[in-house]
């Protein structure tokens, strides 16, 4: 089980105070394999990216929990830039942020990507796109889910010809991270050709297993989740 925690955080845009939650322990979590494009297994299970973000209820900016001390102790936001604040205050965030056509969660993981590209953080603006999808997955949005993957592969693309690392175990990890992405997202061709670049520097164990698992279920037009239990057995 995941204990929750509120505490009082004021915003750095409007300054404008609200409660918010956050996990305040995972004590007790089975560990448990992630799926493909890493998701973690309590993630799935709790929910936990559901408190991950915190979004400001006056003015709409959003940030990973600001906690640093145990509640109730209020909890205030680094300044931000007058760019991001005026990305917060603009036509497109604020669109992004009242899409109907995703789940609330989803749109406030979007903004956050944009806050993240507006910093020149690329790589990790691709991340949060992709826990949109975690949260249109959790609402069985297949839809939405597509497309924030294709949203997440357009940020890291972004980033790789930026030359900036989207994972730290080196090509043949990105190219199975983008292989899984783009293979839920029902971009099969593209998918199979991340599988192939990943596994032409003959990649080691277990990179090359799940290389060639994940080019099986692309060819099969698979676009569900995976776990990399199903072909290696440790993670």
């Amino acid at each position: 089980m995941i204990e929750t925690e509120t505490t009082t955080w004021t915003c750095p845009v409007c300054r404008e105070r609200s409660d918010q939650t956050f996990v305040q322990s995972r004590s007790g979590l089975p560990p448990g394999p992630p799926d493909l494009d890493a998701r973690r297994l309590e993630d799935k299970v709790h929910g936990v990216i559901a408190y991950e973000i915190w979004l400001c209820p006056w003015c709409g900016f959003t940030q990973p929990p600001a906690v640093a001390q145990p509640p109730p102790v209020a909890q205030d936001a680094a300044p931000v830039s007058e760019a991001v604040a005026a990305l917060v205050h603009s036509y497109e965030y604020r669109y992004q942020l009242r899409a109907e056509v995703l789940p609330p969660l989803a749109n406030a993981y979007l903004c956050r990507a944009m806050i993240e590209r507006e910093g020149g953080r690329i790589g990790r603006a691709g991340w949060i796109a992709l826990k949109a999808a975690w949260a249109c997955d959790d609402r069985g949005d297949k839809p939405g889910g597509r497309y924030c993957r294709s949203r997440a592969v357009e940020l890291w693309e972004e980033a790789e010809n930026a030359g900036e690392p989207i994972v730290e175990k080196g090509t043949p990890a990105r190219q199975l991270l983008l292989a899984d992405v783009l293979r839920r997202a029902r971009r099969f061709e593209e998918a199979k050709d991340r599988c192939q670049r990943g596994r032409s520097g003959r990649p080691a164990e277990p990179f090359r297993s799940l290389l060639a698992f994940e080019s099986e279920l692309a060819a099969r037009g698979d676009t569900d989740a995976h776990a990399v239990s199903e072909r290696v057995a440790v993670w």
